[in-house]
């Protein structure tokens, strides 16, 4: 397929973006919607900069964050940001008239063309077993999507907390966190539950695949070796996984515990603390 282009949103300027930036960029197209804080990035090769104000549709998010109620233990401001990226995501994608786009996270990495792997379905995100009922979540850290998945976003926004009509889909959720704390409802609330009840199909990123004769897998985060059938599927070293450089195959692997095999990996999200190695020297660390 074409370069389809990789969008990262993200609220205020942080060097980790712009290291982001010029790797990906490397053999993606990025758009960056941001705040003006982040209009330098347009000076980095294969990187377009797009203002979320010139994108999105503020009165219909005004009128969104009226319903808002966060159910959650993170901050509000914060749980709102979640929704209102996937907001500007679907507002970006009308204007910009694309068919689909990979979405990453502003801390995670690609290190290869996206665009070159084949894809099941028209969306295609990350989606960890159930290893907990009350877990319910997915992820588009990494995300190949077309507009269907952000109308039906949107739908299952205004049944859960607008008109009410599917709100027993998160109480059981609800009442867990109430009961246990540690996080609560959010937007891979609702990815989960997209995929779950059927809403678009949706291709499981956490299952390898084979690209040229290699199998290739997305990583959940570097802080945690779970994979697509094991909570600890993957080879880690002082509490991250290990990635091992093949210079002859220009690949940066991973090693499955479980399986007993090699993987090579498409990206590297460093969540959390591990944004503190999102700096200069980390451009020499891979493969890309």
């Amino acid at each position: 397929m074409d370069k389809t282009p990789v969008v990262i949103f993200h609220n205020g300027e942080s060097n980790y973006l712009k290291i982001n930036c010029e790797i990906t960029s490397q053999n993606n197209n990025v758009v960056v919607i941001s705040d003006s804080e982040n209009k330098h990035l347009d000076k980095i090769d294969n990187v377009q900069f797009i203002h979320y104000e010139d994108v999105f549709d503020r009165d219909k998010a005004d009128h969104y964050k009226e319903f808002f109620v966060p159910y959650n233990t993170v901050e509000s401001k914060w749980v709102w940001l979640w929704y209102l990226r996937v907001f500007v995501l679907h507002d970006y994608l009308i204007k910009s008239k694309n068919e689909k786009i990979f979405h990453i996270d502003s801390d995670n990495i690609l290190l290869k063309n996206v665009s070159n792997f084949y894809y099941n379905f028209d969306n295609a995100y990350v989606i960890p077993p159930e290893w907990n009922k009350n877990l319910m979540e997915a992820s588009i850290h990494f995300s190949l999507n077309d507009l269907n998945f952000y109308k039906m976003f949107i739908k299952l926004y205004e049944d859960i907390f607008i008109n009410k009509s599917k709100f027993n889909l998160i109480e059981e959720k609800i009442k867990y966190h109430e009961k246990f704390g540690d996080g609560g409802i959010c937007d891979m609330t609702l990815f989960y539950l997209i995929y779950k009840e059927n809403m678009v199909n949706v291709d499981n990123l956490l299952i390898p695949r084979n690209y040229k004769g290699i199998k290739h897998v997305v990583m959940d985060n570097i802080n945690s070796p779970q994979g697509h059938i094991s909570l600890d599927q993957y080879e880690t070293r002082k509490g991250q996984i290990k990635i091992y450089k093949n210079k002859k195959k220009e690949q940066n692997l991973i090693f499955d515990k479980v399986k007993k095999e090699y993987y090579s990996v498409i990206n590297i999200h460093f969540q959390g603390t591990a944004k503190k190695l999102m700096n200069e020297s980390l451009k020499g660390n891979f493969i890309y």
